[in-house]
């Protein structure tokens, strides 16, 4: 893998999880520096279990993607939803 492809890559991730924490902002309330790549959502930004469903809905709608039931269950980190949408969106 060249080096430009890695580093379009990690733009491309930064660029998610921006949008990202803007999204967490927004939709639960939650400010920008307290959301890193690795925070949990439910044990470091105090979402609610039930509310990871209305996440998953609104990560769908922001990044015009579709995931998984199965998907949505592994997304526990900020991480992770970064990397679901990166792996679903046509960037």
């Amino acid at each position: 893998m060249s080096q430009s492809h890695v580093d379009y890559e990690r733009i491309v991730e930064q660029t998610i999880f921006l949008k990202v924490r803007s999204l967490l902002g927004e939709k639960f309330g939650i400010a920008s520096q307290h959301v890193e790549f690795d925070s949990a959502l439910v044990d470091d930004l105090g979402i609610e279990p039930a509310d990871i469903e209305y996440l998953t809905l609104t990560l769908e709608a922001a990044f015009d993607i579709n995931i998984t039931i199965d998907d949505a269950a592994r997304i526990v980190r900020v991480r992770d939803a970064v990397r679901c949408i990166l792996g679903r969106a046509s960037v």
